[in-house]
Order: C-alpha cells, then structure tokens, then sequence
C-alpha cells in the first residue's frame, strides 16, 4: 500500500516539474512572466496534504528499512 502511494507522489512530482521545465525550455530558456501561483492549501474539509502524506510515508518507510536492515 505506501508503495503505490510514495509511486503515485513520486509520479505527480516528476510530471509538475517537467511539465514546468518543457515550458520555461520551450520559451527559450526565459522564465515565465507571470507571479509564481500561490501555495495549494490543505483542503477545507480538515484533510490533510499530499506532500505531507508523501513525506510521512517516505519517514516511515526509512525507518522501518533501518530497524530491520540491521
């Protein structure tokens, strides 16, 4: 199950940032001339963020490799 999670953040996190830099490649290497977009917010119903659910997945999955690695 944190496999398919920490695969799908991963994933997302590979296609925002290539789809950002095949944009700023395509203009020509200049950067793009509108304000960086704001933040995206924890959703209004109290749930908690991707990143955040990425993050504790990675934590967990590093210190279980490390209790049972040794």
């Amino acid at each position: 199950v944190g496999s398919r999670l920490v695969e799908g953040v991963a994933k997302k996190t590979a296609d925002d940032f290539f789809g950002k830099f095949t944009a700023i490649v395509g203009e020509g290497g200049a950067a793009p001339d509108t304000a960086p977009a704001a933040p995206e917010k924890t959703p209004s119903n109290g749930g908690i963020s991707p990143w955040v659910w990425g993050v504790g997945i990675v934590a967990v999955i590093v210190i279980l490799w490390a209790v049972f690695s040794g």
